[in-house]
Order: C-alpha cells, then structure tokens, then sequence
C-alpha cells in the first residue's frame, strides 16, 4: 500500500529440493509485528499441503491492515466497524495448508492475548475443526475453529472454554460490564454462524453454553453491607434467529431465585460508544415475582437502569432479605411502572399498586446533589384502606374476644411509641396526594387531599 509506513526486515534462507520449495525466517518484522518459522511447499503439485511452522513473538494486527486491502471501505465517520459493515471475506478458497502457530503476544485496544498456540488445518478450500489455545486475563481458554470462506456467506464454528475465576476481568476489559466483581468456576460456548458483518453474524448465531457456580457480590444501596448472588449454573440458549437466553437457580443472600433473562437484537444507539442491548429479566424470588424489561447500553452498571418494571408477590416481608431491611408483611401486592435509577436519581414514574384492596397511582422522583437530596411525589388513589397498610390494628380491632397476649404487647407497643421526625431531616419534600375514598375501618372519607 502506498500509504504504509512500515519499517520491515525479512532474513531468512531459501532452498529448492525435489520441487519442494523451503523458506527458514530468521528474526524478521513488519513494523511491531516479529517473526520466525519455516515454510514449505511443492508449487507444481496442489495436493500437496503447504507445511509451516510459525511463531510469532509479537502481533499487531491494526498495523498490519494497513499493507492490505480492507475487506471493504468503511463510511463511518471514525472509521470504526459498525453492525453493518463486513468484518470477513467471502468467495475465498484456502490452499491446503498444515500450520503451527504460536503467538507470544497479540496487541489488542481492549486487553492483550497471550500464548496463543494454535494447529491449523485447511483442507478442500476451507479450515477444518482446529484446536487452540490461549490466555486471556491471567486465564487459559481451549477451543476449536473451523472457518468457511468459500460461498458468498462465510461461515465458521467455534468452540471454546476455559476457567471462569477471571470471568469478570474479560468481561471489563470488552466493555460489557463497567465494574469487575463477578467470578465462576468453569466457562463452556459454542457458536455456529453465518455472515459478513457484525449483524449478519449476530442474527444467524447458533449459540449454546454453560457458566458454573457464578458468585456476584451486590452492594445495597446507601449500606456498607453487601448481598452475595449464587447461582449453581447459568445456561446460554440462543437457536438461530431466536433471543438469546440465559436460566439458572440459586440464592441471593439465603433466598432461593429462580431466573430467566432474555436478549433480543442488539445494536449501536444512535450518538453512544456502547451497543444497545433490549433485554427482558423474569425472576422468581421467594414468593415474590419480578419482571423487568428495558434496554441496557454495555458496559452494563449496577447503578444505572431504565427499565419496565413488574413485581408482585404474597407478602412484601418476602422482599427484606434481598433489600437488607425490615418490610411490613404487606400483601397481596402488585406493582407496575418505570424505574429510572442511577447515581443521582430514583425514579418510579407512571406507576400502579394495588395492595390488598387498595390502590395508588402516580410517579415519585428522588435526586441526590452535593446539598438536602429532594423529593417529589404525585400520588392518586381511588381506594385507600387502613385495614390493608395497617392489618395488624385491624385483625386486634376485629377480635370479639379478649385480646391474645401478643396483641396486648402489640397495643402496648403502640401506645408508648414515640413518633420521630429524624428520618425527614436528610431531604426536603414536595408530596401531593388526592385520596377519592379512605376507609379507616369506622366509616369513610371523601376526596381526601393533602
């Protein structure tokens, strides 16, 4: 390429015997790329497989792309590869070939790759299954490749897997997670696809896979506590052309979970670096039942949501473990909206609850700031009952017989406990609430407001 600028030096030795034509390299590089190895072939005979035996001390792909022809001409402002933009050629016959790879060091923006050890094996214009190996993060990963060129949709197979104890650092160094704190014991993917670009390549993926004994540690939020997630094993299922979807049991904190979390297309949102991943979460806790649905945009955080939210369950006192407090046991209840959650911000906006028979609608917002955090609420009900947001007064009152000897500790409870305003004095408040019927138990009130 004319526009190259590469500093280059090949040495070597080259014989012909036989018809056989041989090259030894000796310390040879193109730019920061280094080399060494022998090659071999008869020219005169196709059938004959070219024989090598390479290794590389170091590799740097981006460089070297500039003494080639690009597999196309991007057109995005960057330059950089979109969803839609080829990433593999198509209509190309290998040659047969036999090769030993080894590759010392492969640069990479993202985290390098090192003791790569790969043998190759093309055969009838494509590679067959070939095995490989490399360390990624402290980590050794196995695998198998088989590469198709050949037809105007390449395709390829690849399988690999390795231990999962650095998990958390592969996934922060791709930019899929913002924060490394997740581990694994074992890691095993196996993907089929077809396909020039990123999409094509996505769509068509045949995707299956298992991760074992996943260990998330979860801070709570304003706590100095954390809460561990323990999953036995997660499962990958992505059939081709269906959502990606991952199930597992296990406990969170000591509260068995049962979960399903679904991945639809992905893609790069308009004006952001991350790919936009829609996603649906449904999980069982306890007796309670959640479902989320919503798009993240990787690296994902703990911190930042926006998502559809459905919980619903028998008992909010289910709930505790997970959030690390005391909830009344409240119930049955139902909750819908939209949560909006990060650093700054709690939102739960256009939401509906039905607790027992009682309902409330409306959207609450909570932003924190350098000063008094500040929060506003507009809230609607067109029942509110006491029996359902205080039942245990009400099942006292109920009792046509003495009170039992709990109960009477529960009154007495209630009679010497003093009211605190402490917890008001960290934020300032903006509430407004329009009740159309409030029944106390002893008769109801009418479009109540405050």
């Amino acid at each position: 390429s004319g526009d190259a600028s590469l500093a280059y030096r090949l040495e070597g030795h080259l014989t012909t015997d036989s018809g056989i034509r041989s090259v030894r390299l000796a310390d040879s590089f193109i730019g920061r790329t280094h080399l060494e190895g022998t090659f071999s072939r008869n020219p005169e005979n196709v059938d004959v497989p070219l024989v090598a035996d390479l290794r590389v001390r170091t590799l740097d792909l981006d460089e070297l792309q500039e003494i080639f022809d690009p597999v196309t001409e991007f057109d995005t402002v960057d330059d950089r590869i979109g969803f839609d933009i080829p990433i593999l050629p198509s209509s190309v016959p290998f040659g047969n070939a036999e090769i030993e790879l080894s590759i010392d060091r492969l640069y990479r923006e993202a985290a390098d790759l090192t003791d790569i050890r790969a043998s190759l094996d093309f055969r009838h214009g494509q590679l067959e299954p070939s095995p490989f190996s490399f360390d990624y993060a402290g980590t050794e990963f196995q695998g198998e490749l088989a590469l198709d060129l050949r037809g105007e949709l390449p395709r390829f197979a690849l399988d690999i897997s390795g231990n999962a104890g650095t998990i958390d650092q592969v996934l922060y160094h791709e930019d899929m997670i913002a924060e490394a704190r997740l581990s694994a014991d074992r890691m095993e993917i196996s993907i089929t696809s077809e396909g020039a670009t990123l999409r094509q390549i996505v769509k068509s993926a045949d995707l299956s896979g298992r991760v074992t004994n996943v260990r998330w540690p979860l801070e709570l939020p304003d706590s100095q506590e954390r809460l561990e997630v323990r999953l036995g094993e997660v499962t990958l299922h992505g059939p081709r052309g269906e959502p990606i979807v991952f199930e597992s049991e296990g406990l969170v904190g000591e509260t068995p979970i049962d979960l399903r979390l679904v991945f639809r297309d992905f893609g790069r949102p308009t004006g952001s670096e991350g790919l936009l991943a829609p996603f649906r979460l449904e999980a069982r806790l306890a007796s309670t039942e959640i479902d989320l649905e919503g798009q993240l945009t990787l690296p994902i955080t703990e911190r930042e949501f926006d998502v559809n939210l459905v919980v619903a369950g028998q008992s909010l006192s289910d709930f505790a473990p997970v959030i690390g407090t005391d909830l009344p046991p409240l119930g049955p209840y139902h909750l819908e909206g939209r949560l909006a959650l990060n650093d700054r911000l709690f939102a739960l906006q256009d939401f509906s609850l039905t607790l027992g028979e009682s309902d409330l609608d409306g959207s609450i917002e909570m932003r924190r700031g350098a000063g008094r955090s500040q929060v506003e609420a507009r809230l609607f009900s067109v029942l509110t009952r006491s029996r359902d947001y205080l039942p245990r007064l009400h099942a006292i009152d109920d009792s046509e017989e003495s009170p039992p000897a709990e109960s009477r500790r529960t009154l007495h409870d209630l009679d010497s406990a003093k009211l605190s305003l402490e917890p008001l004095q960290g934020f300032d408040a903006d509430v407004a609430l329009e009740i159309e019927r409030l029944d106390t138990g002893t008769g109801p009130l009418e479009h109540v407001s405050v």
